[in-house]
Parts: C-alpha cells; sequence; structure tokens
C-alpha cells in the first residue's frame, strides 16, 4: 500500500524531498567527512570482533617459535658415544621431517609402517609402528614435548626433567609390569643439547621384555622436540634400529 495518493502521504513525501535536496546540498567535502566517519566505525566493529572471538580461534604459541640460543658447552657425559643395540636393524629409506617438532631422522623400512599419529592422546606428530607375533606394538615416533607443569627454566637439569615426565607419559601404552634396567644421560646430537632415557621393561607377558626410551632434544624453539621408542625382545633383530634413529636425530 502507498501513501503517495493521500493528503498526509503528499506531506510526507515532501518532506523526505526536502530533506533529500537538503544532502543534495551539502558541501562535497562536508558529505566526505562524514563518510569517512561512517567507514572508521564499521572498521571498528570488525576489529573488536575479531579480538574478541572464541578463545579456541585465538592464536597459540607455536612449538617453532624461537627462543635464546643455548649456551655453554656441552657436559663430557653428553659426548659419551650413544648406545649401540645389537641386531641386524632394519633397511632405511630416506628421512622423516616432522614440522611441528623440528626434527628430521632417518625413515626406517621393512616391517616398519607409518601409522596415524594422535597428538591429542599419545603426543606425538609422526609415528612408525609394528606388530609382533604376540601382538605387542612397537613404535618409533616424535612430536613437540608436552608443556609438563612445574618443569621450567632452560638448562640441563631442565632437559632431565623434561624427558622423565616424557617418559612417563609415554610408557603407558606399552604392557610393562617391571624395569629391569634404567640409563639417564646427556647427549649433544646435531649441536643441540639433549637428555636420553632408556630403559630396559619386563612386559606383562611373563619371559617377555623389551628396550624403550625417550630423546629430549632442545631444538632451539619454545618446545624441546622427543623421540620416543619401544621395541619388544621378540624382535631383538631390530634393536639396532632404536640406535640408527637416535644418532640421526637432526634439527631443521
Amino acid at each position: 500500500m502507498t501513501i503517495e495518493g493521500t493528503a498526509d502521504g503528499n506531506t510526507v513525501v515532501r518532506a523526505l524531498r526536502s530533506r533529500g535536496n537538503l544532502v543534495e546540498r551539502l558541501p562535497d567535502r562536508l558529505r566526505l567527512v562524514g563518510f569517512v566517519l561512517l567507514l572508521a566505525q564499521v572498521v571498528g566493529c570488525v576489529a573488536v570482533l575479531v579480538t574478541h572471538g572464541r578463545d579456541g580461534d585465538r592464536p597459540r604459541p607455536s612449538a617453532a617459535q624461537p627462543v635464546e640460543p643455548w649456551t655453554g658447552p656441552p657436559p663430557a657425559a653428553a659426548t659419551v658415544p650413544l648406545p649401540r643395540y645389537p641386531g641386524k636393524g632394519s633397511p632405511t629409506n630416506g628421512r622423516i621431517s616432522d614440522f611441528p617438532a623440528q626434527v628430521t631422522y632417518i625413515s626406517l623400512g621393512g616391517v616398519w609402517k607409518a601409522a596415524s599419529a594422535t597428538p591429542e592422546t599419545d603426543g606425538l606428530t609422526t609415528k612408525y609402528t609394528f606388530r609382533d607375533r604376540n601382538g605387542v606394538t612397537a613404535t618409533i615416533g616424535s612430536g613437540p614435548i608436552q608443556d609438563y607443569p612445574g618443569v621450567t627454566g632452560r638448562g640441563w637439569d631442565w632437559l632431565r626433567s623434561l624427558a622423565l615426565r616424557a617418559y612417563d607419559h609415554h610408557q603407558t601404552g606399552i604392557p610393562w609390569a617391571t624395569v629391569e634396567e634404567d640409563r639417564s644421560r646427556p647427549v649433544w646430537l646435531d649441536g643441540h643439547a639433549g637428555w636420553l632415557v632408556t630403559r630396559n621393561v619386563g612386559l606383562s607377558t611373563p619371559g617377555r621384555s623389551g628396550i624403550s626410551g625417550v630423546v629430549v632434544l632442545d631444538t632451539g624453539h619454545v618446545l624441546p622436540a622427543v623421540l620416543w621408542f619401544f621395541v619388544p625382545d621378540t624382535r631383538k633383530d631390530l634393536y639396532r634400529d632404536i640406535s640408527t634413529v637416535i644418532a640421526s636425530l637432526n634439527v631443521q
């Protein structure tokens, strides 16, 4: 329905047209100022919406964020040759690049197959596994280390604390019953400080055991990298794979 055909309607229309003419008579410079002010309000509203979005939309610290470089020479214990486990070992197939962890290392072939990594549960972003004849899963994987509460600072004690916490976190994935041998030592890999924890564990299956451990490596970024490994004794011939991977660990 239109109001233009009534007396009251004509009055309204004339008023609206009069306002329109008034706007048209305004100086161009004044109209430009009004447009700029309106545009500034729109931009401000968009900025508020972006800044006050949901918590999940806010940027989080990146594992690749650089920090102060490591200073000081490695202790003598860090230069001791790495453990060399027996066995023939697996064939190698190039190198693995774990970008979230900022490390690379030898890619193993043979029975080792790429597996789905679940950082939310196992803390790994790259993972290779195989199952032995008893259904026990061997694993070699890596990722940026968890941000463990109470472990702060930067230094050899910091790396040791991180490695012990990381081992406790990852060892829940193996059916172990007892710890038969426990070793913990600093390492110096690719010019970077790290800490190695290895344990010979007795499995819940009577008479069975395996070698497990972690390497925590300071990559020069906010979060160090962690390398986790476990190989059961049913494949002692692949114990050498542990030595191969640790020795090949480099920072990207």
